[in-house]
């Protein structure tokens, strides 16, 4: 019995022993567990994760972040793809495109969706300046590039194109004070899937009947395809799916004039297909040396022609037109047009 009893006693003092030992394990797990809920202060809010820089998309060769040079990444390749992060860029200069080298949005920003048409609320944001020239510049050694996906406003030129095989796109391009988007003595272009306004917003260069000024909205536009004489030629160009609105001149227009009467190569197989032209003054406009053009499915309305703030509204009847045409009868298929009272659907001279 004795023995017995002294077995008691000694699993007795042996659990006290290592109980606490249990008991602090138990006080240092409970530190890393989340107390139960109707412990937690009803005014607690988590912390948002901040959103991570995705990694580069694989056609990425350089991510330029905002508040890094554009133009340092364009003139560190000879080749390749530089896209852009949202931000905004104030250049009070030209961004001079390269030969063999592209510049994008980063995939995910671009500054307009067509389908939708829509303007992302994060996209990289270029403004050129007022200074001449100040644009999107493509020198005539620069082909074989894309510029897409970015907002440019307030730039003496939008986009300046002066080579071939180029493709600009997804672009929202609004109060710029010459021409939106030029293509100068080029062939191969695409123009697809961009959104202009309002610009012209200072042009000069024509004269203005009205005042006698040489500051006349008539001579900017949307989109306009010059033939320049010295480098006349220009072919295959296409003007596709774009939102074309409130400028003062035409919403596309071809001015092939000079290279005709030089007996020149003049602007060849253009196709004109599928925009939406807005409240300009002419929808579209040959303006003589043209060839081959074809202009189909394109929506045409203007009930409001836009006047730049800088010019009187000069328009003359003759150009009261939704397509207007000189010396080339265009091919015209399957266009739709809303005009105000005065202007005319077609207009052959």
């Amino acid at each position: 019995m004795r023995k017995f009893f002294l077995i008691l006693i000694v699993l007795y003092f042996g659990f006290q022993l290592v109980l606490p030992d249990v008991k602090s394990q138990t006080q240092n797990y409970s530190s890393f567990v989340q107390p139960p809920y109707w412990k937690l202060s009803p005014t607690a809010t988590p912390t948002p994760s901040p959103t991570p820089t995705p990694p580069p998309a694989e056609e990425c060769d350089v991510v330029v972040e905002s508040g890094e040079s554009i133009q340092a990444a364009i003139n560190s390749r000879s080749s390749g793809t530089v896209c852009v992060m949202p931000g905004t860029w104030n250049l009070n200069g030209q961004l001079v495109m390269k030969a063999n080298v592209s510049v994008i949005a980063y995939p995910g920003y671009e500054a307009y969706d067509w389908s939708a048409n829509t303007i992302s609320e994060e996209h990289p944001h270029i403004i050129p300046g007022t200074c001449q020239y100040c644009g999107i510049r493509w020198n005539t050694s620069a082909s074989n590039s894309e510029f897409s996906g970015f907002e440019v406003s307030g730039g003496y030129s939008g986009l300046d194109i002066h080579t071939s095989n180029v493709t600009v796109r997804d672009n929202y391009i609004h109060h710029i004070y010459y021409q939106t988007i030029l293509l100068a003595s080029t062939s191969n272009v695409l123009v697809e899937h961009n959104r202009t306004e309002e610009g012209g917003q200072y042009c000069y260069g024509w004269p203005n009947p009205i005042d006698g000024t040489m500051v006349s909205p008539r001579h900017c536009h949307s989109v306009y395809l010059s033939n320049v004489n010295g480098f006349c030629g220009m072919n295959d160009n296409i003007v596709r799916e774009n939102y074309l609105s409130l400028t003062g001149g035409n919403g596309v227009s071809f001015n092939g004039n000079d290279c005709m009467l030089a007996g020149q190569p003049q602007i060849v197989d253009t196709l004109v297909e599928g925009n939406i032209i807005l409240n300009t003054n002419t929808g579209l406009a040959l303006w003589h040396g043209t060839q081959g053009t074809v202009i189909q499915n394109n929506s045409i309305t203007i009930q409001d022609p836009y006047t730049p703030p800088s010019a009187t509204n000069d328009l003359p009847a003759s150009l009261r037109c939704g397509i207007a045409a000189w010396d080339e009868v265009p091919t015209k298929i399957n266009n739709t047009f809303s005009l105000k009272s005065g202007y005319s659907q077609n207009c052959q001279f």
